[in-house]
């Protein structure tokens, strides 16, 4: 079986992921080794999921061809977009954390992500304002922690 690009870099960001929960079980303060520990087992169970489905993928699905284009030209053009899509969104995500700060870049990213993925307004809405309430409600009042305001917010 061979496997795809995008299957490479899952592996990568498994062994990152495990290397990042080994040193944060070493930290000492609660908080610190709580959040590691949190995104990091996050990440590493999103990424073992996809790389399982890249792997029962290769092989059994071919992908539709472009007309006149040999298909390998095709393949490369969707792995391609595949692969440059999702750093898109994260670029995004993290220019936003930059540049508005956590409390408006969440409930942004999560609403155009899903309004572009076809969810409903409401769905979309939903999602946006419970998953910025549940970020709110861990740091701010169960870790006693000020997250990033934001160069815009700063400056103000």
């Amino acid at each position: 079986m061979k496997m795809k690009p995008a299957s490479y870099s899952l592996i990568f960001i498994l062994l990152l992921m495990v290397f990042v929960i080994v040193v944060s079980s070493g930290f000492s303060a609660f908080q610190a080794k709580f959040l590691f520990l949190l995104f990091g087992s996050i990440v590493f169970v999103i990424s073992a999921v996809e790389l399982v489905k890249e792997l029962r993928a290769t092989g059994k699905t071919e992908e539709a061809t472009a007309e006149g284009e040999p298909p390998e030209t095709a393949r490369g053009r969707n792995e391609l977009r595949r692969i440059i899509s999702p750093l898109l969104w994260v670029a995004g995500f993290f220019t936003g954390i930059l540049l508005l700060g956590f409390y408006v870049a969440i409930p942004l990213f999560v609403f155009f992500f899903m309004k572009l993925r076809r969810r409903s307004w409401a769905m979309s809405v939903f999602s946006a304002v419970g998953l910025t309430a549940v970020i709110y409600s861990i740091f701010e009042v169960g870790l006693n922690t000020i997250l990033y305001t934001g160069l815009l917010f700063a400056l103000l």
